[in-house]
């Protein structure tokens, strides 16, 4: 275990703990999407993500766990964090220190989306196994509901973002 010294800021430890990917080998960049369906990057952040310093991961990183917990947080809420961390460490999920726990949710569900079977998909997803608890009304929902509603709540919000952030100042500019 590293000692980390007493003037090392929070900023620094963070971004130096967050500068993996979070590609989920989905990129739809590569057929002209702006905002990538699988890990809801920019396409520029795809692009540069290897020349990025660890402050603009760091900075990517941020605006995905946000929107992740605003999308996920109208669905769920996270009641037990250890349980929810141990689902994680059986399907052998890498975990990053420090990152977000509605962000670990959304790894979670990603993964029962491409691995669980038919018929768990669409039966009521019993939550409270993963640490989790519906938000009021919306218990109903199958696991393919709620995977489909967040996903792609999540695409479209990080849609809006990109065309408010750089699509349209772009051609204000021009």
């Amino acid at each position: 275990m590293t000692h980390q010294s007493p003037e090392a800021s929070p900023l620094s430890e963070t971004s130096q703990l967050k500068v993996h990917s979070p590609c989920l080998g989905i990129c739809s960049t590569t057929y002209g999407d702006q905002v990538c369906r699988g890990c809801k990057r920019y396409c520029h952040e795809i692009a540069d993500w290897l020349h990025y310093q660890p402050q603009q991961k760091h900075q990517v990183w941020q605006r995905l766990e946000k929107t992740t917990e605003q999308i996920i947080g109208n669905y769920l809420n996270i009641t037990n964090a250890e349980k929810l961390q141990s689902q994680l460490l059986q399907i052998s999920y890498r975990q990053m220190s420090g990152q977000s726990s509605y962000y670990n949710v959304l790894l979670l569900l990603h993964h029962l989306a491409n691995r669980a079977n038919a018929e768990f998909k669409q039966q009521p997803f019993d939550v409270s196994e993963f640490g989790l608890q519906w938000q009021i009304g919306t218990a109903h929902l199958s696991f393919n509901e709620l995977w489909q509603r967040i996903d792609q709540q999540l695409l479209s919000l990080t849609i809006a973002l990109y065309d408010r952030q750089i699509e349209r100042p772009m051609h204000v500019r021009n």
